[in-house]
């Protein structure tokens, strides 16, 4: 499949009929990807038995309302208090940095992140605790928090999934998440 976009295809990987994984019938599939600062990417897809399954689990869910793979995702916590959501003054109020801007998109920005709390997104038999290169953002002089609000379904994002191997077990119907220093290759064993 083409598009208009500054790539040249996409890969369907949902529960529906178009989706190269369905009309394969993999058992299951993993990515990885790693990026820095300055957004450079690189990264695997691997299917079948060649699938990297490894790291801590939690449920994979689907529904036949849509196409989306879904988490039982139980909320987020900062520096192992659980937010109450929406809850948006947490991290404002953990950061020693006084000044805080607003750069649209991005509703929490600030010079100073050495110090930040951990922030972690807590899934139903897994809290995943996000790294600075998955929680912040670099525009122009400050870091932007790289999570927005929204209005209708929450996406566990791929600038959160940066440097994560992610195992979708689809016979077994879990998520597997395992921060990596680099992407498995076919050769890589890991566990």
């Amino acid at each position: 499949m083409t598009s208009n976009m500054p790539f040249p295809g996409i890969v369907g990987l949902g529960t529906n009929d178009m989706s190269l994984v369905v009309q394969k019938r993999y058992p299951s599939f993993s990515y990885c990807t790693i990026s820095d600062f300055r957004g450079d990417v690189e990264g695997w897809i691997h299917f079948g038995s060649e699938s990297q399954l490894f790291g801590r689990s939690t449920p994979l869910l689907t529904s036949p309302a849509n196409d989306f793979y879904r988490l039982s995702f139980q909320g987020i916590s900062v520096d192992g208090e659980d937010l109450k959501l929406p809850k948006k003054e947490a991290l404002k109020s953990a950061m020693p940095d006084e000044n805080v801007w607003s750069i649209n998109p991005w509703e929490l920005c600030f010079k100073n992140i050495d110090n930040d709390p951990e922030i972690n997104f807590n899934f139903e038999d897994l809290s995943f605790p996000l790294r600075l290169i998955n929680t912040w953002l670099r525009v122009s002089d400050v870091y932007c928090l790289a999570i927005t609000r929204t209005t209708d379904f929450s996406v566990f994002g791929m600038f959160q999934q940066r440097g994560v191997n992610v195992g979708y077990d689809l016979e077994n119907k879990q998520l597997r998440l395992k921060y990596v220093d680099y992407c498995p290759d076919d050769d890589d064993e890991y566990n």
